[in-house]
């Protein structure tokens, strides 16, 4: 697989598609500098801009973490971080990022994403909580985190999780010096 980023994915899909910035925009409910900033690699899109980027352009999420078409299972080895992007933690313009290595980006048409997110103490500063369809699960590995969920705070420890409806607003981050990681399954309904 040739290893483009998110944003010129999104750029070739769209043109691709034959949609203009403008109508991808109104669509996506997106400023336009936003997306040009995005397909430019100026900015680092949030999870829940993918997902409404996503649904104007009429794919799944996973369209822009992969371009594979392997149609039987998929087996992630431990020590492969080949598929290893960023995406921000701000839902709308912060340049903040955060590793999310997908786990299945070469499984073709999946409905989950599954992925293995390493937060660094103190990622909670300053971005808004995402909000976006589907559901979410989430699986402390290692240290302990916080979710935001609504007006409510939970705090997870290793080994504890917590599975949510991903249309409340929602944020995760954690206080631990070592960061925290944290096995990651979203679903989103196409």
């Amino acid at each position: 697989m040739s290893k483009s980023s998110i944003g010129q994915r999104i750029m070739t899909l769209r043109e691709t598609l034959q949609i203009d910035k403008a109508t991808l925009c109104e669509r996506g409910q997106l400023a336009l500098s936003h997306l040009e900033k995005i397909e430019s690699d100026k900015h680092i899109p949030s999870i829940s801009t993918l997902i409404r980027i996503s649904r104007a352009l009429g794919v799944r999420v996973g369209t822009f973490i992969d371009d594979a078409k392997n149609i039987g299972p998929v087996v992630h080895r431990k020590g492969d971080n080949s598929q290893h992007d960023h995406i921000s933690m701000h839902p709308v313009y912060d340049n903040h990022k955060v590793d999310y290595m997908p786990l299945a980006y070469n499984k073709a048409s999946r409905h989950m994403e599954p992925f293995l997110i390493h937060l660094e103490q103190g990622q909670n500063c300053g971005y808004q909580k995402s909000s976006h369809e589907g559901e979410e699960f989430i699986y402390v590995l290692e240290g302990s985190i916080d979710i935001e969920y609504g007006k409510d705070i939970y705090h997870l420890e290793q080994g504890e999780s917590m599975y949510y409806d991903s249309i409340v607003e929602h944020r995760i981050s954690t206080t631990e010096a070592d960061g925290a990681k944290v096995l990651a399954n979203i679903y989103t309904p196409y």
